[in-house]
């Protein structure tokens, strides 16, 4: 019997999904599964990991978006702003939650799966900045 046998049914660590997983025990468990040779669970556990050591940055994206927009101007108003917000929030999970689901299947690597939210978000509030300063 394989030491990763808790962790090859749907991926999942002991009867937990691997998405609930702390860091401690992801690693434990990517440990297990590399040896016994499991790509499915190690690609699984890796998604999960990255998405953990970039999840802070979202802090930061959008700080800087709403720095972007604040410095567009008064152009809206406060009832509009809080839409706006809702649907970046909204769309930066869906984004995050997608780009998972494609590393989990293999479609994208598990550092892309994990940052590209991260980084598209950096790249549009960077250039609402820079349009801002033109």
């Amino acid at each position: 019997m394989s030491r990763s046998a808790g962790l090859l049914h749907g991926y999942s660590y002991y009867n937990t999904q691997v998405t609930e997983l702390s860091t401690a025990q992801a690693r434990q468990a990517l440990e297990l599964a590399k040896a016994d040779n499991n790509p499915t669970l190690v690609r699984a556990l890796t998604v999960h990991l990255h998405q953990q050591y970039a999840q802070p940055f979202v802090a930061i994206v959008f700080g800087l978006l709403g720095l972007g927009f604040g410095a567009m101007g008064q152009k809206r108003g406060s009832g509009q702003g809080f839409g706006l917000s809702v649907g970046l929030i909204f769309a930066q999970i869906l984004l995050t939650y997608f780009c998972g689901a494609l590393g989990f299947v293999g479609l994208l690597t598990p550092v892309v799966a994990a940052w590209l939210p991260q980084g598209l978000g950096l790249a549009v509030a960077l250039g609402l900045i820079e349009r801002h300063n033109r």
